[in-house]
């Protein structure tokens, strides 16, 4: 695709032409898998070119086309890589002026458009502060739905600071207003969430989403390299060995550890929660170890205990504060956010994890 076109301009090019080559009779689809990667094949090309001696550059005036356009999303239109070289070929140009490629365009956005109507739809919510960015042009095929739209946070966080923190949490409610306003704009479309990024966050805009909000949160396998939901051998997936501890002595402070992709060490918690006397919940499993919780029933089941076991305690105690210590999958992380609500629970105090600093957990975010 052109390196001036901006990836907003890419996504809505791939999303109107539904990933399909748009020239009249070809119809090719441009995503395919080679040895299980996903490879995306599409070209964007210019109905008008860049330069003077471009492909249809004469016509620029006449279709107000100017360098502060040329790469917007109604000038390109998605084609094969043979198909490209086509319409742009020097000697065979004059057979694809742009009247007939806008047509072919408008025409292909059309049929795409009826399939749309006629299919369900979903809206992709990507939240990605580790690593590069996700392709949500290549996430679209690992969708059963239509992708329709896309609202996302994709940017490595770098700063750790007091400050860093304050400002992704900003961004973390921008996203939210845009994840308010699409849904609005796409009723009854599902919302298929993709979290790849730190905890504190993840819980974080789990709280602003709420449980009442329908979503569909996947978890990334490392070792298939897909996005997974239910678990292929449902309903007989692996016992975990759940377990939680509780221990109750009067104090208005609780700490609750989850470990599921690690062990919490009380040793850790206790670097930066004076080691006095507070309430504790723990939430664990047997081997805990990356990846051993991916899918949708072993994360309903450690879901459902936390929600029980927390807001009794929450209930009967009446704590002032809450501290969250979790290490487990982006997926649950949100979910577990979602259970936080703010009119019943105190303050709850989420702490990044980091092996290399001292203390390995340090307070991030409070909700």
């Amino acid at each position: 695709m052109s390196r001036y076109t901006s990836a907003a301009d890419k996504f809505v090019l791939w999303a109107n032409s539904g990933g399909i080559c748009a020239f009249r009779g070809c119809n090719e689809k441009l995503l395919y898998q080679v040895d299980g990667i996903n490879v995306n094949l599409s070209n964007a090309a210019h109905i008008i070119g860049h330069s003077s001696k471009g492909p249809r550059a004469e016509y620029k005036a006449e279709y107000k086309i100017t360098e502060f356009n040329v790469d917007n999303e109604p000038n390109l239109m998605l084609t094969c890589y043979d198909h490209h070289k086509i319409i742009d070929d020097s000697r065979i140009r004059g057979k694809y002026p742009p009247e007939l490629l806008f047509e072919m365009k408008k025409e292909h956005e059309e049929w795409v458009q009826r399939r749309v109507e006629t299919n369900s739809k979903s809206i992709a919510l990507i939240h990605k502060t580790k690593g590069e960015p996700l392709d949500e042009i290549i996430l679209s095929e690992e969708l059963n739905n239509l992708l329709i739209a896309n609202i996302q946070y994709q940017e490595e966080l770098m700063d750790f600071t007091d400050e860093g923190w304050l400002e992704a949490k900003k961004k973390n409610k921008e996203l939210y207003a845009k994840f308010k306003e699409t849904a609005r704009h796409w009723p009854g479309a599902k919302i298929e969430m993709f979290p790849l990024s730190h905890i504190p966050l993840l819980i974080h805009i789990g709280s602003l989403i709420t449980d009442t909000n329908p979503v569909t949160i996947y978890q990334y396998d490392r070792m298939s390299m897909k996005w997974v939901f239910d678990s292929p051998e449902a309903p007989h997936v692996e016992d975990l060995g759940l377990t939680v501890n509780r221990n109750e002595c009067s104090s208005n402070q609780l700490v609750v550890t989850i470990g599921l992709s690690g062990i919490v060490h009380t040793r850790d918690v206790e670097a930066v929660i004076p080691p006095k006397k507070y309430d504790s919940m723990e939430i664990k499993i047997n081997n805990p170890r990356p990846d051993r919780v991916l899918y949708r029933e072993h994360v309903s089941s450690i879901l459902s205990l936390f929600r029980e076991e927390i807001y009794d305690m929450i209930t009967k105690n009446g704590y002032s504060e809450v501290h969250l210590f979790y290490a487990g999958p982006a997926g649950l992380a949100v979910e577990i956010g979602r259970c936080i609500n703010k009119s019943m629970w105190p303050d709850v105090y989420i702490y990044n994890y980091d092996n290399r600093k001292n203390p390995k957990y340090q307070m991030a975010i409070t909700i």
